[in-house]
């Protein structure tokens, strides 16, 4: 008996029209079921949460308007939730299944990253070691090593800063730092250096991690992945310098400070760095823009 061509679908139109064939009683109860995986799925965003505390993030100050969450907090509300739509949301989830995947490669080759770790349940955690020096620690109570790499947390006192940094790998007493960002195969075919928010954000964890003590080394990287097929490697690494770090970012600093103060010594608003009129693209969906034009 010849086994049947998966590469073509010899169905009749008629048949497509009449719908799959079915057999016994399953015909009754699949017919009324039009999508049965998509029926699951609801096509409804998801909102992420505004990070609250005494810190700002990194990221949140890099691309969110600081001034849109002073001035809520002004008013006694949270900043509006972000709504994420589920094209999205799958985006950023392929997004961290490729770090974890580039990670993993890393720690198969080398027990010299540092970060926290912990066991898989949680129950045992080890804070700001190698992984050579984490996994030695197992845990009583699932029996398993801290080995589930929970990445670099840096925090900055003065500016009131937190943020992670995605990888840091030990290298002569230092730490080699990088920022890991996964991308669509249009951006990495043209990608020829790292993007200027991307360089920033590596920069604010280099400049971080040096004013915490931590031997920084004097070259770090942003390594991107592509998210789709692609001929040859999926990967391309941008080199940067450490020591360029401090002098990078001195044009966030002030609203930094300004975001620090405002939340701990009631201080004035934060200046207007992201909207220059009602009109701008971002101000006309602000629910704040009426107020913030005001003040």
């Amino acid at each position: 008996m010849r086994r049947p061509d998966l590469g073509k679908n010899k169905r009749t139109k008629k048949a497509e029209k009449a719908g799959p064939v079915l057999r016994g009683s399953a015909r009754t109860s699949v017919r009324q079921i039009a999508n049965p995986v998509g029926r699951f799925i609801k096509q409804v965003p998801v909102t992420r949460d505004y990070r609250e505390g005494e810190y700002t993030h990194v990221s949140d100050l890099l691309y969110k308007c600081m001034r849109l969450v002073a001035i809520s907090g002004q008013m006694g509300v949270l900043p509006p939730e972000e709504p994420i739509w589920p094209a999205m949301s799958l985006v950023h989830e392929m997004g961290e299944a490729g770090h974890d995947w580039v990670k993993g490669r890393i720690m198969q080759e080398t027990g010299n990253v540092f970060g926290n770790w912990a066991c898989i349940c949680g129950h045992t955690t080890v804070e700001r070691a190698l992984l050579k020096q984490a996994e030695t620690n197992i845990c009583e109570k699932c029996g398993y090593p801290a080995d589930v790499y929970k990445e670099l947390t840096l925090r900055d006192e003065e500016y009131k800063l937190v943020g992670n940094c995605d990888l840091a790998v030990e290298y002569a007493n230092q730490y080699v730092l990088s920022e890991l960002k996964t991308i669509s195969r249009a951006q990495f075919d043209t990608l020829t250096d790292a993007k200027p928010d991307h360089k920033m954000q590596l920069h604010f964890y280099s400049w971080m991690a040096q004013r915490e003590g931590l031997s920084v080394y004097k070259r770090m990287s942003v390594f991107y992945i592509c998210r789709e097929w692609v001929f040859g490697s999926p990967f391309k690494e941008f080199i940067m310098d450490a020591s360029e770090s401090e002098e990078a970012i001195q044009p966030y600093l002030a609203e930094a400070a300004a975001i620090r103060d405002w939340k701990h010594r009631n201080g004035q608003l934060p200046q207007r760095t992201l909207c220059a009129t009602k009109d701008d693209k971002r101000a006309v969906k602000c629910p704040m823009v009426s107020r913030c034009f005001s003040l």
